[in-house]
């Protein structure tokens, strides 16, 4: 409850008086006389105080108001300025974060920088951890070396936020993740310890000196401690696996899977230390959790353990199971494998779905499933200037009276296609993202080939022909049936409108009325 004295300045505070506005904001700046520590009311007594040129009430808003009790930033511009001038170096960080929320233009900035620079030069911690922050928005590595060193001086200075960022930059500065993306549990390997690795190690041995450390904080100490070769990184990972870090569990699972799986790990390579001992159901359980939080890597790690002839629980269907899992994850060697697996089940013939596995390791770089995919998709074959142009007479020639054999014709050209796939080709199932699929034969059983579409004029070919077999004024005037009767009717449009008709199963191309023998003759057929 207020005291009598507050009361009477209260009073007179709503009366406009100056020294009692600036008495009331100071009361409530730290609390007294019965009234409560609350900052945005001290912020509301002191600025109407500023409003009327006192000093002393600048000076007071400058020290103890945070940007975020601001609720007119603008208005509050120029009593930061004078608290700023008369030498306060948290005014002038306040008075940074202001000109920084009115937009990121250089203006704003530069004024934001040159106040950060004067109050970290004074040996303000949080001046130094925001104009490091600020020097993080570029990446220049000399702005980055800045960012560490005012991180550090904060940190040194006991900012609790600057020891996060400071960890947090380390951290991801040294890639100390890298050794998960993507990682085969066989060749893994923790980057080696250097000074980095001591700078990282002692933040993170601060973070966590704190009993509400997180499991984030954990895993990376736990990380740090391996590299390190110190025994009591188990400790840490483990806890944090307990609270259900799924990388620390994938961590703690490789641990137990021994150096027949992890030989390039330093739980297996280093010849001091033994952190956990040989478990493969130890590591089947750790990285069952983590692939039930669906990370990649366990999934696959779970497919090696099943496939081992030495574990007892050797479950060919169930590594099967989790190969394909940790594919759909987006595990670049399980894609790979699992489309390699799918390509020899299908005796070695090419299809959509080996295709689709193989590019998806393929573009992230996988270099065993770029070569996979070279060898199971071909390119379509470039046609000579003479075989072009005669191409695309006939094209013309067709487009007027049969354009859905136009159509087929142009993919013929584009794709290298034999008459017979021509015919064949069924647009509805053909086309599978970044190649088409095309029948050889009547016969689903018989192989099929898959060509790249890597051109714009093969991209365009194949959507006009979507379009107009698709088109039901058009598709009257397509093949239908089994590939005798398409081929009957393809020679009796063309012979009708003088174009030479070739063999089923070839691909050469040739002139309005011509035939095969009169364009090796030069005679006209």
């Amino acid at each position: 409850m207020a005291s009598h004295d507050a009361i009477k300045l209260l009073s007179a505070a709503r009366k406009n008086d100056q020294s009692a506005l600036l008495e009331v904001g100071r009361l409530y700046l730290s609390g007294g006389n019965g009234l409560p520590k609350h900052l945005g009311l001290a912020y509301r007594y002191l600025s109407r105080a500023a409003g009327h040129g006192n000093a002393e009430a600048c000076r007071l808003i400058g020290d103890n108001i945070p940007a975020e009790i601001i609720d007119v930033p603008r208005s509050a511009i120029p009593w930061y300025e004078i608290a700023a001038a008369s030498g306060s170096a948290k005014a002038k960080v306040v008075l940074a974060e202001l000109h920084l929320a009115q937009g990121p233009s250089p203006e704003h900035v530069a004024v934001a920088r040159r106040l950060l620079e004067e109050a970290a030069a004074s040996g303000e911690p949080s001046a130094q951890r925001k104009l490091a922050l600020l020097s993080l928005t570029s990446d220049a590595t000399e702005s980055i070396e800045e960012a560490l060193g005012l991180l550090e001086q904060a940190s040194a200075a006991g900012a609790g936020d600057a020891v996060h960022d400071l960890a947090r930059l380390l951290w991801d500065r040294g890639n100390w993740d890298g050794w998960l993306s993507g990682a085969v549990p066989g060749q893994i390997c923790l980057r080696g310890y250097d000074d980095v690795g001591a700078r990282v190690l002692a933040c993170y041995a601060r973070l966590n000196s704190a009993p509400a450390s997180t499991p984030e904080n954990c895993y990376r100490y736990g990380v740090l401690l391996l590299t390190a070769e110190r025994p009591d990184c188990l400790k840490w990972i483990t806890r944090a696996a307990e609270a259900g870090h799924a990388r620390a569990q994938y961590l703690r699972g490789l641990l137990s899977m021994g150096p027949a799986l992890t030989p390039r790990s330093p739980a297996s390579t280093s010849s001091k230390t033994k952190f956990a001992p040989l478990n493969y159901k130890t590591a089947l359980t750790w990285h069952m959790l983590a692939s039930g939080q669906g990370l990649a890597e366990a999934s696959f790690a779970i497919h090696l353990l099943y496939s081992l002839r030495t574990f007892s629980l050797r479950s060919p269907s169930a590594a099967a199971d989790f190969l394909a899992a940790a594919a759909e994850q987006g595990h670049p060697e399980a894609q790979h494998r699992f489309a390699r697996s799918l390509w020899l089940q299908g005796r070695r013939k090419p299809t959509a779905e080996v295709a689709s596995w193989a590019r998806r390791a393929a573009a992230q770089g996988h270099l065993g499933a770029q070569k996979l995919l070279n060898e199971i998709v071909e390119r379509a074959p470039v046609l000579s200037q003479p075989e072009s142009r005669r191409a695309d007479d006939a094209i013309a020639s067709m487009q007027d009276v049969n354009p859905a054999m136009a159509a087929r014709m142009r993919l013929r050209k584009v794709f290298g296609l034999t008459t017979r796939e021509m015919l064949l080709l069924n647009v509805d199932d053909a086309h599978c993202g970044e190649h088409l699929e095309i029948r050889t034969s009547d016969s689903n059983r018989i192989a099929r080939r898959l060509i790249a579409i890597e051109t714009s004029d093969q991209r365009a070919a194949w959507e006009l022909a979507v379009d107009v077999l698709n088109d039901p004024l058009a598709v009257q005037f397509d093949v239908r049936g089994e590939f005798r009767s398409r081929y009957r009717r393809f020679q009796g449009v063309c012979l009708r409108h003088g174009i030479y008709c070739d063999a089923p199963n070839t691909r050469a191309w040739f002139g309005l009325g011509q035939s095969a023998t009169a364009l090796q003759t030069g005679e006209t057929a």
